[in-house]
């Protein structure tokens, strides 16, 4: 059974907001870096990949090989979320507002547990980490305090096995940058659906795929989720899967839900649900 960490008795990190115009900045860094930019702080190839750690003025990121950025902080405020990618997956809130335990499958350098400390720090959080060595860089370069638990545990194999019960479960997890296979297997859905309790959300960031390919991925999710919505990032590959156990609002009550939550978390959430697709109910 895991153990969820309570986000109070953690370290705090600033509220203070960035602009629209300061984060669309950022971005614009970002999407011109590579895995030689910036000034190398951590290397290292004894793993199966390279895995880099750089930074560029502000903003430190991580390199898994490839050319693509795991991840990033702005080391001024490293609650803040700065990716799309980690924005659109807190559209789990606008179909959630109050809940009170979540599962981070796919830990990371730790960005929601930086972010959800500092802006909902009642907030129980359980975290899962497949890789011990990005386990022990996030806590070392990525502020995440030493005495944060993170499970280390394969993603499929911990959902499989616990009887705990979320509000919201986050899944970002790749392997050599393509989705793992469970993402493809009615198990891993019906494992997720076991593990949410009467009200929750499930967000998964899935990376490009073909027609095909997403419809295979969709038939699985549907034959345990009756109501699923797709989120496409602009000027990303990436699609946000996110089904749920209850109909959800009309969209007027997500947009209205997106300006409340925008405020109160110190993010912009106003894009989201125009964004979102949202699929028969089966």
């Amino acid at each position: 059974m895991a153990t969820a960490a309570p986000a109070q008795a953690q370290v705090m990190f600033p509220l203070s907001s960035l602009s629209r115009q300061t984060v669309d900045a950022m971005l614009d860094n970002i999407s011109n870096l590579s895995p030689a930019a910036g000034r190398l702080l951590y290397r290292n190839d004894s793993d199966d990949v390279r895995i880099e750690i750089r930074e560029y003025e502000n903003i430190r990121w991580l390199h898994i090989g490839g050319e693509a950025i795991q991840a990033a902080m702005n080391v001024a405020l490293p609650a803040q979320l700065i990716l799309p990618i980690n924005i659109a997956l807190l559209s789990t809130l606008l179909f959630y507002e109050r809940p009170t335990k979540l599962l981070n499958l796919g830990f990371g350098i730790g960005c929601f547990e930086r972010f959800f400390m500092a802006r909902i720090p009642d907030l129980c959080l359980t975290s899962v980490e497949s890789n011990a060595s990005i386990i022990r860089l996030a806590k070392k370069h990525f502020f995440i305090p030493d005495d944060y638990p993170v499970i280390n545990d394969n993603a499929d194999h911990f959902l499989r096995n616990i009887d705990e019960r979320y509000s919201i479960i986050l899944c970002d997890i790749f392997e050599n940058e393509r989705n793992p296979s469970c993402l493809s297997d009615s198990r891993f859905y019906y494992a997720a659906y076991r593990a949410l309790d009467a009200n929750g959300v499930l967000a998964v960031n899935l990376l490009a795929l073909s027609e095909s390919d997403l419809i295979a991925v969709l038939l699985e999710v549907r034959k345990h989720f009756a109501w699923v919505l797709l989120l496409q990032i602009p000027n990303f590959g990436n699609l946000i899967l996110i089904a749920l156990k209850n109909e959800p609002p009309p969209p007027g009550t997500i947009d209205l839900r997106a300006e409340r939550l925008s405020e109160k978390l110190a993010v912009d959430l106003r894009r989201l649900p125009a964004q979102l697709q949202r699929l028969p109910s089966k």
